[in-house]
């Protein structure tokens, strides 16, 4: 694929539609087209994110609210934060009810409540991604 524009993409779900067999399940990164575009064009498509891009988008977030330090030299924000990367390896029912008692932890500072805030709005409540998207439990990897 030569980038990631809606017109990329649609060129490839057209390549993917025509192939045999059916295409039904789809391991994707966290591009809000591909959330959005799949099940225009599929019937009821299984989406489910890489937990490597989770991460990444998590990382980025630590670094951007200011926790890379705390992360790296704080133990107990370090366990907390990698709790949160952890997420995605549980059962997709578990993962909000796991996050709302790390949330509670996760107080120890504004900046560290932000990033919290962070994973709430784009990773348990999100709009474009569901917790099922996000959960990696007993699948192959």
């Amino acid at each position: 694929m030569s980038g990631k524009s809606e017109r990329d993409y649609k060129k490839v779900f057209r390549a993917v539609q025509s192939s045999e067999p059916v295409v039904t399940s789809f391991d994707a990164d966290f591009e809000a087209w591909i959330r959005k575009g799949l099940p225009s064009m599929f019937h009821d498509p299984a989406i489910h994110g890489r937990v490597f891009h989770f991460t990444q988008a998590m990382w980025i977030n630590v670094q951007e609210k200011g926790q890379q330090v705390a992360y790296n030299s704080m133990d107990d924000v370090h366990k907390l934060l990698r709790k949160v990367f952890a997420l995605p390896f549980l059962l997709a029912e578990d993962i909000a009810p796991a996050f709302r008692q790390l949330r509670l932890k996760g107080t120890a500072s504004k900046d560290l409540v932000k990033c919290m805030n962070y994973v709430h709005d784009m990773w348990i409540t999100s709009s474009i991604w569901d917790v099922t998207s996000l959960s990696v439990y007993g699948r192959s990897l």
